[in-house]
């Protein structure tokens, strides 16, 4: 019976390496108001209040491949709907930000995949447009290699 269920489909595995993490406190933030916040209950990159203010995180990827992307943030109670972008090179996953109740209510979302290259990046997160009083609070953006069995 599993058999008929999930025949034809490919199953998607999780890559013995592990997953890469960027933490909020290794993030480069630029902009008027937007900083990180170390306080234990935070530990986020904050005060996202302006839509300019961005941020990016350097780091180097051991292996290439297909990566599974999720973002770990917070957005206060009607606070959600801003538009986010996230760019490596040339490639983009966008999504809109929801309410999770609270800034320090973090939920995890997943944004998409990305094929990328070994060695050197650089990922940015932008607001493309702000919905409300603050874009989000980040904790952390992680990276999870796939592949895909034969």
């Amino acid at each position: 019976m599993l058999n008929d269920a999930t025949q034809g489909n490919k199953s998607i595995l999780k890559s013995p390496d592990g997953d890469l993490t960027l933490w909020a406190s290794h993030a480069e933030v630029h902009g008027k108001r937007i900083r990180y916040e170390p306080e234990p209950n935070k530990n986020v990159v904050g005060y996202w209040t302006e839509v300019d203010d961005w941020m990016h995180w350097d780091f180097e990827l051991p292996r290439p491949g297909l990566y599974e992307v999720e973002v770990q943030y917070g957005c206060g109670k009607n606070a959600g709907g801003s538009q986010v972008r996230l760019r490596i090179k040339d490639s983009e996953l966008e999504w809109t930000v929801r309410d999770t109740g609270h800034f320090q209510q973090m939920i995890y979302q997943t944004l998409g995949q990305m094929d990328l290259g070994a060695g050197p990046h650089r990922m940015e997160l932008r607001a493309k447009s702000k919905a409300n009083v603050a874009v989000m609070d980040v904790r952390k953006i992680v990276f999870r290699r796939i592949e895909v069995s034969d």
